[in-house]
């Protein structure tokens, strides 16, 4: 290897071995000795790509990602079109909404994406609902803070959640005057006034195999709030954040580098559980989905 190319790689290594949430379980001596390998006759930095993905590969890393410059600049020009919510009162006055996927580009999108959540949320409260069913089976992430602030009128602390690092630090979510902060620093704040509820709300969240990463952060954020219950399948698994790392040469390392826990300190080191586990297997011969059919059962009856 050219001295360029083995300090591009070391650099990768080192911020792996120091940064990544899982690094106190791995054998770096042994990932390195393979890794080094493969980059064996390295001359440029783009030459040790492939080995930067091995180290990926071999430190089981399936949260974030590596991407070259080119891919870098493909990412931040591309378009990205997000689904809105969906929102509609079911059988017995019960408020349903659904959000999906939300992956940001900038904060003129965060703020649309804010008020159309809002905007739902205003819709079904006109009708003096008290009941709410909070759809996130759907939801694979995006910008958690965006979706936190347009939920904001269902939660009802100020710290709704916290990030942990591997030393143990506590860094609070929280929600406040229509402002989400992370620590003391504020992440976004709504351009909409703040709204209250008419009524002391009862949720049920719905989570499955594809609500992950920010989709979990979502459901941690209502994770020990009263008269919340979640329904549905365990969640893909990827309730951490990542952070991204550039390179020199402008390519960027994405890496998981906290865990997620609730208001009460519960962490998530894998998936999130339900409360009451619905089998998607039981809506084969039938029209309705099972899963809302308990969550209404609940909000109805107990």
């Amino acid at each position: 290897m050219s001295t360029k190319a083995f300090l591009y790689l070391q650099k990768a290594l080192n911020i792996m071995e120091k940064k990544f949430i899982y690094k106190d379980t791995i054998d770096w001596d042994s990932i390195k000795k393979e890794v080094y390998k493969k980059a064996e006759g390295s001359v440029l930095t783009s030459d040790t790509y492939p080995a930067i993905q091995l180290a990926r590969s071999l430190i089981k890393e399936n949260h974030g990602f590596f991407a070259s410059p080119s891919q870098m600049e493909l990412l931040e020009k591309e378009e990205f079109r997000f689904e809105p919510p969906i929102y509609r009162l079911l059988e017995k006055n019960v408020a349903y909404l659904s959000l999906f996927t939300f992956p940001s580009t900038s904060d003129e999108a965060d703020q649309a994406y804010n008020k159309q959540v809002q905007t739902a949320i205003r819709a079904l409260d006109s009708s003096n609902v008290d009941k709410w069913i909070i759809d996130l089976r759907k939801n694979q992430g995006g910008n958690m803070w965006a979706m936190l602030l347009g939920l904001g009128p269902l939660l009802d602390k100020e710290c709704i959640g916290f990030f942990i690092r591997n030393n143990g630090e506590k860094i609070p979510w929280k929600h406040k005057k229509n402002t989400v902060k992370q620590g003391n620093s504020c992440c976004l704040k709504s351009s909409l006034p703040p709204y209250q509820l008419k009524n002391t709300p009862k949720i049920a969240v719905l989570i499955g195999n594809n609500t992950a990463s920010s989709g979990e952060a979502v459901a941690v954020a209502f994770s020990g709030q009263k008269n919340v219950r979640f329904f549905g399948q365990h969640t893909s698994g990827f309730a951490n954040a990542t952070y991204p790392f550039f390179l020199s040469d402008g390519a960027c390392l994405l890496l998981p580098v906290m865990h997620f826990s609730n208001r009460l300190g519960q962490i998530f080191y894998t998936n999130m559980a339900p409360d009451e586990v619905i089998n998607a297997n039981e809506a084969t011969n039938s029209l309705k989905d099972p899963t809302i059919e308990a969550a209404i059962d609940w909000l109805c009856n107990f």
